[in-house]
Parts: structure tokens; C-alpha cells; sequence
């Protein structure tokens, strides 16, 4: 497996991950497929710029996405959101995410991020303790997170010190 780094010029790539994660845990994202799966490329490659993504790879086949956002204001700088975990459910279960979300972390380190926040559906017992096992500590609960067209869904708050081990 490889994991890497995209550039907006893999724009195509990220595409058919995103679309892909939206397609298979709908609940699990703020996004829904059908609102941006026909967004034109400067969409996809401006998305591409505006936060840092990785995605692994199995030989030339894109298995998996990570991605963090970094705050702004200069007091929240030290901060960032991880966003768009997901592995393809055929390549789950062996490192793959964990291997995804370390890199990402990296990569903040690197830009001089020490926290790395995240939102994760509470109901999605296996992705809480992925995160608890990589060292996330729930902090909060936010209700009704999620409109679904079957109601809504809370959401946890996790939080991880990336300058801490």
C-alpha cells in the first residue's frame, strides 16, 4: 500500500473517493452524494487546495481518504479538523485507515498543527473506537449533528494533542 499526498491536479482521484465514501456511509458525512457528484474539476481542485489530503493506494487502485482542514484566526492556529476518513469496506481491517490518518497527522505536525479535532457519528461504534484507539478522547456530544431523511443523528466530539504521545 501506498499512501500519498494529492495535488489538485489529482482532482479525479479525490472525486472518485469522495463520491465513493458518500456512496457507502451516507450517515457518516456532512455531504451528500448527489448534491456535488457533478461538480466540474476547478470544484474538485479547489477543495484540493484549501485542505491537506491523502489517500492510499493498492498498486495504482485509490483506496482510501484523509484530509485535515487548519483553523484560521491566528489564536486557533495551533488547531485543525480531520475530515473524510474512510477506507473502501473491501481493503477495511487491515492498518489501511490508521496508516491514512497517521500520515495526515504527520503532515499537521509538519505545518505546525498541535490538535487535531473531529466529528464522528455517535452511532458508528467501530469508526469511536478506531479513534479512541489512535489516542482520541471524546469531549463532547453535539445533538441532532445530521438531518437524515429517517431523523437525526448526534455526533461525537473527539480531540487528540498531536505534540503530546
Amino acid at each position: 500500500m501506498i499512501v500519498r499526498r494529492l495535488a489538485p491536479d489529482d482532482w479525479l482521484t479525490f472525486k472518485t473517493l469522495r463520491l465513493a465514501s458518500l456512496r457507502d456511509a451516507p450517515d457518516n458525512f456532512a455531504q451528500d452524494h448527489d448534491a456535488i457528484a457533478d461538480d466540474p474539476p476547478d470544484t474538485w481542485q479547489a477543495a484540493l487546495k484549501q485542505r491537506v489530503t491523502y489517500a492510499a493506494f493498492d498498486d495504482s487502485t485509490p483506496i482510501g481518504l484523509a484530509a485535515y482542514i487548519a483553523d484560521d484566526p491566528s489564536r486557533m492556529s495551533h488547531r485543525a479538523h480531520l475530515i473524510n476518513v474512510w477506507v473502501d469496506p473491501a481493503w477495511r481491517g487491515a492498518g489501511r485507515a490508521e496508516a491514512l490518518v497517521r500520515a495526515v497527522e504527520e503532515a499537521a505536525r509538519s505545518d505546525g498543527i498541535l490538535q487535531f479535532e473531529l466529528e464522528v457519528n455517535a452511532e458508528n461504534a467501530r469508526a469511536v473506537a478506531f479513534y479512541h484507539r489512535l489516542g482520541y478522547q471524546t469531549v463532547g456530544r453535539i445533538p441532532r449533528a445530521f438531518r437524515t431523511p429517517d431523523g437525526f443523528l448526534d455526533d461525537f466530539l473527539m480531540v487528540r494533542a498531536l505534540d503530546r504521545t
